[in-house]
């Protein structure tokens, strides 16, 4: 909740690191395991920093609506169990270099020059929350599935 509160004081951050694309990161280790010679698809995540723990853990909640959203390729297949079926990680040190690989894309994408990317993140424009977005020529922009798949 660290963006809303720095978009109230006029200091909302232009994105965030972390949260959303962990759990990005965790769905497609799941998918790789499963499909190891398959080209991967889209995917993209709405998520909020308090499902991460769930998810490194690979414990969906009881509640299917308290879990993270996945969204697959272009037309947005939802699968929200794939963030939730790769192998579980204890909670410690390994956690911070998940958070430093979710991180490097999304600053290599921010450098003059570099290639767009498509990528899920923390508080995008101050949001709460993590969403999937796009970076080209040092722009951030919302890459939202299409409306008909946010219906839940």
């Amino acid at each position: 909740m660290t963006g809303p509160v720095l978009a109230r004081l006029g200091l909302a951050p232009t994105v965030g690191l972390g949260n959303a694309a962990k759990i990005q990161l965790r769905a497609r280790a799941a998918l790789r395991a499963t499909h190891p010679d398959r080209t991967m698809p889209l995917i993209r995540v709405l998520g909020h920093h308090a499902q991460v723990f769930d998810v490194m853990q690979a414990r969906p909640p009881a509640d299917p609506e308290q879990r993270c959203w996945v969204y697959l390729g272009e037309d947005g297949q939802r699968d929200d169990t794939l963030a939730y079926r790769a192998p579980a990680l204890a909670p410690g040190p390994r956690y911070n270099a998940v958070t430093a690989a979710a991180a490097i894309p999304v600053l290599e994408a921010l450098l003059p020059g570099a290639r767009p990317l498509r990528h899920s993140t923390a508080a995008p424009a101050g949001l709460p929350g993590g969403y999937p977005v796009s970076i080209s020529d040092g722009s951030i922009a919302l890459d939202l599935p299409p409306p008909r798949c946010l219906r839940g």
